[in-house]
């Protein structure tokens, strides 16, 4: 998803039921992505 695959195309890759699993890899790349910016700029 991060290279552009559209969610629909994960989820039926990954044989998930529902988009809402694989959404859940989504909320990760967004926490990863937080923790990024917090080591970029955070105070010295």
């Amino acid at each position: 998803m991060a290279r552009g695959a559209e969610l629909t195309s994960v989820r039926d890759n990954l044989r998930h039921a529902s988009v809402a699993t694989t959404s859940i890899y989504l909320q990760s790349d967004e926490v990863k992505r937080a923790r990024q910016m917090d080591q970029a700029f955070a105070a010295r």
